[in-house]
């Protein structure tokens, strides 16, 4: 019976051992550099291996999955079948040293563990012996990259030299510009387009920058990240061609159609520099260059200063080994003699012989107050020479301008009363006089002129009210449009038209005077609030201010000056002869 019993046992014990199933996981090498690909190959061997499917979520952890492939192989023989079915994954480590690649479960089945080392970038690394080479000899490493400081020792906001080196053994297509970590310590300025360089059989691919410390002590330089590729043929091939573009878009590699495109991610190794203090003798004003130059012109060759007329003026200032954000932004003072207006400075910045060349202009409006020499003073910029290791400035000399004008011609500051100069009440003292004088001769001659006039006011009263009439209500029109101008500029916030359409108004109301402009208008109108609003008006078109202007106080002032319509004296013709 035990004869029995254990031949009954083994024969159903053989055939299930020939259907039990095995699997097993591999690598080309243990050792792996950082910053690239590396394949885990995963073996099953069975009759089921259709069915299955490696869980790879624990390798999330310690690993980037670029890539999954799957194939299968069956064989019979003797009538008896076998399935060999494996799965390639595309590794790759986010950090040095020595990893573990865990099980993968398979189904009811499970990998062993492999244990391996992620080296540095551009470590030459040992080949197993069991992947075909018995010498366990080196192999030279594919990739490299180096970031290179050229001062380590620069004064805080100091232009600094770098280097970006990559050395590419394997034919390495980049998909992007490096890109330097967030960092608010660093202002970092690129200053040419990759330079390629073949050597030793390989080529070094090198970016030049420029970075700027924006605090002194011990201060760590980001990290920079490459993401690139390159054409493996298979697990074995270490030589590729290195026809082929860099940052291909369209262009096509014919070597590529038979190979596999691999990732790399190459990243530097932060370092860190010593950056020293601001001198404390530069004051608050601290600008590290290797030269600088300020400059000023109006921007009419030849300008005519007149009371309340705009004239404009260009502040450049031009800095070697300066990035634009670190130009300083002039500041001007208040004077009564003029209202000034600076617009924003506009930025721009070049590569000059190896250092970055940075510019700001700064645009001034001016608009004299009064008639006289006016002295604009002077434009002092200190920075510190790096070349010489001294503090310097740069002027630009004050400058005397001679403003011409009206001497009745007074712009009304906000807030105050029109008040006439000694010199002022003299001149109009001896212009009464004149008009007088004028009346006076006027009188005596007016016996001889009536019989004259008589003759005409018949025609001169037909004429009126024939034609009258009509012009008055032509009149009505012009101003009211006008007005209705006026508002609905102000109502669309269009500062331009209001100011045409002001210019419009004032002709009308004021034909004998010669108004060019808003302040021309404010002193016609002679109220300080007024004077305000043509000031506000002023700053917005010539100094983008975003303080809006009362259109309550505009419209009502231009309505009660429209109905009574006053003219000045000026459109007289006898004044006329004395002028």
């Amino acid at each position: 019976m035990k004869k029995i019993f254990l031949s009954v046992v083994f024969s159903f014990i053989f055939p299930l051992s020939a259907y039990c199933g095995s699997i097993n996981a591999q690598v080309d090498n243990t050792q792996v550099p950082y910053g690239e690909l590396f394949e885990l190959k995963i073996i099953y061997d069975g009759d089921d291996g259709n069915t299955l499917t490696p869980d790879l979520r624990d390798l999330q952890k310690d690993f980037i999955i670029y890539s999954t492939s799957s194939s299968m192989q069956s064989t019979y023989i003797n009538g008896k079948g076998t399935q060999i079915r494996s799965w390639n994954v595309g590794l790759m480590p986010q950090q040095k040293g020595k990893l573990t690649i865990p099980a993968i479960p398979v189904g009811k089945y499970k990998t062993q563990p492999i244990d391996i080392e992620v080296v540095a970038a551009g470590s030459d690394i040992k080949v197993n012996a069991s992947n075909g080479n018995k010498n366990n000899t080196a192999q030279i490493a594919n990739f490299n990259i180096e970031f290179q400081v050229k001062d380590k020792n620069p004064y805080v906001q100091q232009q600094v030299n770098a280097e970006l080196i990559i050395d590419d053994n394997r034919g390495l297509h980049l998909e992007s510009m490096p890109v330097f970590a967030d960092s608010d310590d660093w202002v970092i300025k690129s200053m040419s387009q990759p330079i390629v360089e073949d050597k030793n059989g390989g080529r070094k691919i090198k970016f030049k920058y420029a970075l700027f410390p924006q605090k002194s002590g011990n201060l760590q330089i980001p990290s920079a990240t490459v993401n690139a590729y390159y054409v493996s043929y298979d697990s074995q091939n270490a030589a590729t061609s290195f026809g082929g573009g860099f940052f291909r878009i369209f262009d096509m590699d014919i070597n590529g159609l038979f190979g596999v495109n691999k990732p790399v991610r190459l990243v530097t190794k932060p370092q860190n520099i010593m950056v020293k203090p601001a001198l404390k003798e530069a004051g608050d004003w601290w600008l590290p260059a290797t030269s600088l130059g300020v400059s000023a012109k109006w921007t009419d060759k030849k300008p005519e200063f007149k009371v309340g007329e705009t004239v404009a003026r260009e502040i450049t200032i031009a800095a070697l080994g300066v990035a634009d954000t670190q130009l300083p932004e002039l500041t001007f003072t208040e004077n009564p003699m003029w209202k000034q207006y600076p617009e924003k400075p506009q930025y721009s910045s070049v590569v000059d012989g190896g250092e970055i060349l940075s510019q700001s202009v700064t645009r001034i409006v001016y608009i004299p107050q009064k008639m006289g020499e006016i002295e604009l003073p002077e434009i002092v910029i200190p920075w510190y020479n790096v070349a010489t290791n001294t503090l310097e400035k740069a002027i630009v000399p004050a400058e005397k301008i001679n403003v011409k004008g009206n001497p009745l011609t007074v712009i009304p500051e906000a807030g105050t009363q029109y008040r006439q100069t000694p010199q002022q009440v003299e001149t109009s003292r001896k212009y009464d006089e004149a008009v007088n004088h004028s009346v006076s001769e006027l009188e005596s001659n007016i016996k001889n002129w009536l019989l004259i006039f008589a003759a005409f006011i018949c025609g001169l009263l037909f004429s009126y009210f024939l034609f009258g009439y009509k012009r008055k209500q032509a009149d009505k029109p012009t101003l009211s449009g006008c007005l209705s101008a006026v508002e609905k500029c102000l109502s669309d916030k269009d500062y331009r038209g209001v100011r045409d359409n002001l210019l419009r108004f004032a002709d009308e109301i004021f034909p004998g005077r010669k108004i060019n402009n808003l302040n021309d208008l404010a002193v016609a109108v002679g109220q300080a609030e007024f004077s305000e609003q043509m000031d506000l008006i002023n700053r917005i078109l010539y100094a983008d201010s975003q303080i809006e202007p009362n259109s309550k106080i505009i419209m009502q002032t231009l309505k009660r000056i429209g109905k009574k319509a006053p003219r000045d004296e000026v459109k007289q013709p006898l004044p006329n002869l004395y002028r």
